[in-house]
């Protein structure tokens, strides 16, 4: 084998490892553990840009969302992950025939190590387009809805059940912020419903 060959070999393998020239994400494997390999052999197919979900939204939601928003990804292999993402490309607007509605392409950069990516992954993609911090929040569950007001239920000091007025703020659709009507430590109660069977 000619030296410059050997060279260029002995770049890319030590160790009887291979050794990539810049970082990526492999998206197939080519060969098993005891192949044998001979010259123009693929080992691997690597992507080396980055990682990136593509998500379509409805008109009325893809309104909300800009090459500012903050992104949060998480994948289904990982589900207790958490990755922050980018919004990248924002696609011009379409329409389903079938639906008859309106919608935007969404493509976001997923940072951070990218090692355990592979190609064809499920992910999750959340758009944050408000957030409020440090707040007093209750379960949706809790509160009791009648017109414009709302309202939780609780014991006073007799033990007894009483309605307290709550004003309601921002929600993630699981707790809903509680601007006034109630002081953190409060002990809000939430009727469940026990089958006799």
């Amino acid at each position: 084998m000619p030296k410059k060959k050997m060279d260029a070999f002995d770049s890319a393998i030590s160790e009887n490892g291979i050794y990539a020239a810049e970082g990526g994400v492999i998206t197939e494997i080519s060969i098993e553990a005891g192949d044998s390999i001979t010259t123009g052999t693929e080992l691997l197919t690597m992507y080396t840009q980055n990682v990136t979900l593509t998500v379509s939204l409805e008109e009325n939601d893809a309104k909300n969302v800009t090459k500012d928003s903050v992104v949060k990804v998480t994948l289904l292999p990982y589900p207790d992950l958490i990755f922050d993402g980018e919004v990248s490309e924002i696609s011009d607007a379409r329409y389903d025939n079938s639906s008859g509605s309106v919608y935007y392409d969404i493509t976001v950069s997923i940072d951070g190590n990218q090692e355990e990516f592979y190609q064809g992954m499920t992910g999750k993609v959340t758009f944050i387009t408000k957030e409020t911090k440090e707040v007093l929040y209750v379960s949706n569950r809790a509160i009791i809805r009648d017109g414009t007001k709302s309202y939780v239920k609780m014991k006073d000091e007799n033990g007894n059940v009483v309605e307290k007025e709550v004003v309601t703020g921002f929600s993630d659709g699981a707790n809903a912020e509680i601007k006034e009507g109630l002081n953190e430590g409060d002990i809000v109660l939430i009727e469940s419903r026990v089958s006799d069977e």
